[in-house]
């Protein structure tokens, strides 16, 4: 007995920790550790050498010790009542389960883990975690992350589970019970301004993207749209009258319908019969033909800035201002490497699953517009008509043109401006300055057909011809040099519905005829 505790000293001694060696003596005989192997025949017990086994040494017919002792400071029997394990398994959207994952705890507030300390790290092994000695009742942020993959994060109060159950407590991240958590190769926009549900955005603001790696800038800028994504209160069966309803006025005097509306799958990832928004239409209101785009951070980082006249459609009441969905249209989003998706683009936190859009709202235009400039333009008398135009200036745009649209005008919007509303300015041509013009003179109206806004991208400026029969204009034309008076009617709106600004006479201006 004697020689074979002292052959498995060593063993004891490198498995046990030095708080349950506390009960072996306080010295020990140098002949405790031979110097060689023992031969099979016993020798004379070295003096001191104890001949029963310490304290906590396996007893007969226990040579070989069984789980590890638990370690110093810990008790021998862990609390189940307020200590738990987390586990699950890290799966990527192939099925494969993936090795060399950092899985980390995080308790949020009050409690720790049994190490003492509110964070614990652990390392995938076949795609299965565990994190023990977690506090139950505790919120416990869990983080999967592995390099070149977008990272992901649950949530988890954790229940005491005596019983030992693998169904209690599992947070994985992908897997046939959680797909959406799913780890990928493919590229999700990562973080993005405007923020998800932004108010008082600007509608005239740009759209910076990251991606969670370096992308494919082609498929970016072939897919990248705004569409319009509410409100719209009345649900059920699509129609034109489910159309968001602005101030702005149509040319038959009606409200002004909003009527791009976008596809369901859109709206931050609901599906059709999910859908808390009702919407008519999977058009887009402007895409990427509307933007400039400009790459950064090894073309993981887009800017779209909005090209001269391309403003998102507001409102001067802030009751009813429109939102709208950052998103993607269909087709697939592809990395430097090839690898892509066709939806869930979008990961709007680490905490969610991937949307295919994100909503926010623009803020409202109060702002009146104001005739800043006029020009008359001398063609002379062609073929029994004339080519003569009056050139009016505004200090805004005052009517938009989505480019995805074959430069149709956003229904409703900036009818004021249309050719039906050129009967809202009146002019007058006076030889030399008199002093100004008394609106007596304003007898002749501009063209019904002739309006167009071509001359100018930022949509701002509105050019009519003067018809043949004008009594101002008629067989001669415009001379140069004559001097043109013009006044625009307060019926003519901004796309907001602002009429225009008749104060301090702003709205009459004169200009020389070149």
């Amino acid at each position: 007995m004697t020689q074979r505790f002292t052959w498995r000293g060593p063993v004891i001694s490198a498995t046990l920790s030095a708080a349950l060696l506390a009960g072996c003596p306080s010295s020990t005989p140098s002949a405790v550790t031979p110097t060689a192997k023992p031969s099979g025949t016993a020798s004379t017990a070295p003096s001191g050498t104890p001949t029963a086994a310490p304290t906590g040494t396996p007893t007969s017919g226990s040579d070989v010790p069984g789980a590890t002792p638990t370690p110093s400071g810990l008790p021998s029997t862990p609390d189940t009542s307020s200590r738990a394990t987390i586990q699950g398994v890290v799966v990527d959207d192939k099925g494969v389960r993936l090795d060399g994952v950092t899985v980390t705890g995080k308790v949020l507030g009050a409690g720790t883990f049994s190490n003492g300390s509110d964070t614990l790290t652990v390392t995938t092994q076949v795609g299965s975690y565990a994190l023990n000695g977690a506090p139950t009742g505790s919120t416990i942020l869990i983080t999967a992350s592995k390099v070149g993959l977008t990272r992901r994060q649950r949530t988890i109060v954790p229940l005491s589970n005596l019983q030992g159950s693998t169904d209690i407590n599992n947070v994985s991240f992908g897997g046939t019970s959680d797909p959406a958590y799913a780890f990928s190769d493919a590229p999700e926009v990562v973080s993005f301004t405007p923020a998800k549900d932004a108010t008082g955005v600007d509608a005239n603001t740009a759209f910076t993207l990251t991606f969670s790696e370096p992308v494919n800038t082609q498929d970016v800028e072939n897919a990248f749209a705004i569409y319009v994504a509410g409100p719209i209160t009345t649900p059920g069966t699509l129609s034109d009258t489910d159309s968001y309803m602005l101030t702005a006025l149509t040319d038959d005097g009606n409200p002004a319908k909003l009527l791009y509306t976008y596809d369901s799958k859109r709206d931050d990832g609901a599906v059709a019969n999910t859908a808390t928004v009702v919407r008519n239409s999977a058009m887009p209101i402007y895409d990427s033909r509307s933007f400039s785009a400009a790459w950064s951070n090894n073309n993981q980082t887009v800017t779209f800035t909005p090209r001269p006249g391309v403003r998102l459609p507001t409102d001067k009441d802030s009751s009813k201002l429109p939102q709208y969905a950052v998103s993607f249209k269909d087709g697939a989003i592809r990395d430097a490497a090839g690898t892509g998706r066709s939806d869930s683009w979008f990961r709007v936190s680490p905490a969610q699953v991937g949307r295919a859009g994100y909503r926010f709202t623009v803020a409202a235009d109060t702002g009146a517009p104001v005739v800043s400039a006029i020009t008359g333009l001398s063609g002379g008398d062609v073929a029994g008509g004339n080519t003569n135009r009056i050139r009016v200036q505004f200090n805004e745009p005052m009517h938009l043109f989505p480019a995805n649209y074959g430069g149709k005008a956003i229904p409703g919007i900036g009818a004021p401006m249309s050719a039906a509303r050129a009967g809202n300015f009146n002019y007058a041509l006076k030889e030399t300055l008199v002093g100004g013009v008394a609106d007596a003179d304003l007898v002749a109206t501009t063209s019904q057909a002739g309006v167009s806004f071509l001359t100018d991208p930022t949509r701002s400026t509105v050019e009519f011809s003067i018809r043949n029969d004008d009594p101002l204009a008629a067989g001669t034309g415009f001379t140069i040099g004559n001097l043109i008076w013009v006044k625009a009617g307060a019926a003519i709106t901004d796309p907001a519905g602002n009429p225009v600004t008749t104060s301090n006479n702003l709205h009459l201006r004169s200009g020389r005829v070149i």
